[in-house]
């Protein structure tokens, strides 16, 4: 989900729908801005998707695009709170060619989620933890990973991967006994 400044982005509270039952997921008003640009260098995206991310994005991507006269171009993405919006208008602005921004206001809607330490066979890792319908969502996080493979010099997707199946395992086990085990740590 990102890190959102405005407190109505990505919050956790469950939800009641027309049938009764909650939720399993959140939903918030969020702005999606954008600029198409031909003229900036890698180094310089790069940068300005920092800044973005400094200024108060949730998130920020980039996504190939053909401009006018066939020239090959980048549209750089930035979702935010509706509170952060003018900040983000500034330092794209600020921190590139362009000289328009587009503004959509839309709703996203994000499951509830959290952030377990889990001892794995490696050690200590934080997992991010989703879950939808009964079925589980995990994933390592990237530069617990990064740092597993650094020092023991395995491929990182090989690292990640072994997590995840640990995890796994430990919550399927969790599930028939009704409470966390394996290497769960609370």
């Amino acid at each position: 989900m990102g890190k959102y400044a405005d407190d109505s982005m990505g919050k956790t509270a469950r939800k009641k729908p027309s049938g009764g039952e909650d939720k399993e997921y959140s939903t918030a008003e969020a702005v999606l801005l954008s600029a198409t640009l031909d003229d900036m260098s890698a180094e310089h995206l790069s940068f300005l998707t920092d800044m973005l991310f400094e200024a108060g994005a949730g998130d920020v991507w980039q996504e190939n695009v053909l401009m006018k006269k066939n020239r090959a171009g980048v549209k750089v993405c930035a979702l935010c709170s509706p509170r952060d919006a003018d900040a983000l208008v500034e330092c794209f602005f600020a921190h590139s060619t362009t000289l328009g921004v587009r503004r959509s206001r839309m709703e996203c809607s994000y499951l509830r989620r959290s952030v377990e330490e889990f001892e794995s066979s490696f050690g200590a890792v934080r997992i991010k933890v989703a879950r939808f319908r009964g079925c589980l969502k995990a994933k390592p996080e990237f530069e617990d990973c990064r740092a597993i493979s650094i020092k023991t010099g395995l491929p990182i997707g090989a690292v990640s991967e072994r997590i995840k199946v640990e995890y796994s395992a430990g919550w399927r086990g969790s599930q028939k006994d009704g409470a966390k085990r394996g290497h769960l740590r609370d």
